[in-house]
């Protein structure tokens, strides 16, 4: 995890009441094996190094690769060349190509709806004093083997249990997050050139090996209430861990890139931060594997819920999502001028910017200028990019739009 200054420290927030359990989903946790997350941890650190510009970043991605299609995912490994990089180390090297494996398991609907899963699988050992060398040495086993070992777990349950879900699950593995987020930057900047598909949302795991208090820390984005929430509630239904909310390090793991794209996610972390990440102690003998257990069932559950799985209850409400339905769609410097034959006296306009800020939330009403008709003033938002939402009780509908004057 790429660390900053904690600049909000926020108590534990109870959210949600409790709900009963699914019975199915409690049966496939239980499978969930703390050796199998342990021998994970332990072959990823057993690579001397998996800082992004080490010897060893290519044979990482094709190990992930393997174990992937070994779980019946869809795999591309997408590189990207990353030059005259500057960062601290004792030789001039600063440029490299970096590879983030991508893993895609089908839904069973023709729409191309994604649930991502993210974790970043480079390490670095800054935080021994005087040493350099961490090209060639750095275990990561915490940071970020931990998360990455997690998302193994849940690859290898979900094709034990040859789950069939309504959406796509995605899981990747990002390279360079350590020097700033690299890897999901470069992710995120191909998938919005154009968009190419609906995202759900991201659930990012980083640091979630090291324990002392069974705490599980859940960050929450402002535009990302129903993950906030759902994340919490499942902790209480499949685990015995404390949910504490926080927004302690929103910008500090690869679920920042999706969030300032406007898109949803939580970023689930340890609570009891390690006192070894960045070191060349940062060793899996130092970590729980049932904690790590039990915040896979966390993650697993989400899944479940989110991606839709079949033959599981999901507390979500169904909801449409349809950007057709809204017809002779026109944007100006001033004004959006579209029809929907959505019910305006049920539905609410919103806009979020791309730092997933709610930047009007009217009833839809408000705008109408003929019959279907609407007209919306923009002329006090500034350049960038922007999601137009149409919603009521069982519809959502989704635009997505551009400013630039």
């Amino acid at each position: 995890m790429k660390r900053f200054l904690v600049i909000i420290l926020l108590s534990f927030v109870s959210v949600l009441s409790s709900t009963a359990q699914n019975t199915s989903i409690q049966q496939m946790i239980e499978s969930i094996s703390a050796d199998s997350l342990q021998k994970n941890v332990q072959e990823l650190e057993s690579y001397p190094s998996r800082f992004l510009f080490s010897d060893y970043g290519r044979d990482v991605a094709f190990y992930l690769k393997e174990r992937m299609q070994g779980y019946g995912f869809e795999i591309v490994i997408d590189s990207f060349y990353l030059e005259d990089f500057y960062y601290l180390r004792s030789v001039p090297m600063n440029s490299g190509w970096l590879y983030n494996v991508l893993c895609l398991k089908r839904g069973t609907t023709a729409v191309d709806t994604s649930l991502f899963f993210g974790a970043h699988y480079d390490c670095i050992s800054t935080n021994e004093e005087g040493f350099t060398d961490f090209e060639h040495y750095a275990p990561g086993a915490d940071d970020n083997a931990s998360g990455v070992a997690t998302l193994l777990e849940l690859a290898r349950v979900w094709n034990e249990y040859d789950i069939s879900s309504r959406y796509n699950l995605r899981i990747e593995f990002y390279a360079g997050e350590e020097l700033g987020l690299l890897g999901s930057n470069d992710r995120m900047h191909k998938l919005a050139s154009p968009w190419t598909m609906e995202v759900l949302g991201m659930i990012n795991l980083d640091m979630v090996g090291y324990n002392e208090t069974d705490t599980i820390s859940i960050n929450y984005y402002e535009n990302s209430d129903e993950y906030t929430n759902k994340a919490i509630e499942n902790t209480r239904l499949y685990t015995d861990l404390t949910p504490k909310l926080t927004d302690e390090y929103i910008n500090a793991s690869d679920s920042w890139n999706f969030y300032i794209w406007g898109l949803k996610t939580v970023f689930l972390t340890e609570n009891d931060f390690s006192p070894y990440y960045h070191t060349l102690q940062d060793s899996s003998k130092y970590l729980d594997f049932d904690y790590m257990k039990k915040i896979c069932a966390v993650a697993f559950s989400l899944a479940c819920d989110f991606a839709k799985a079949e033959g599981n209850s999901v507390a979500l409400a169904e909801i449409e999502r349809n950007e057709s339905d809204i017809i002779d769609f026109c944007q100006t410097d001033r004004y959006l001028r579209f029809q929907t034959f959505e019910n305006s006296d049920k539905s609410q306009l919103i806009i979020v910017d791309n730092m997933g800020r709610l930047r009007i939330n009217t009833p839809l009403s408000t705008f109408v200028v003929g019959e279907n008709a609407y007209q919306v003033d923009i002329s006090h938002l500034g350049d960038g990019f922007y999601n137009l939402l149409i919603t009521s009780s069982q519809k959502r509908i989704n635009k997505k739009f551009i400013l630039v004057r």
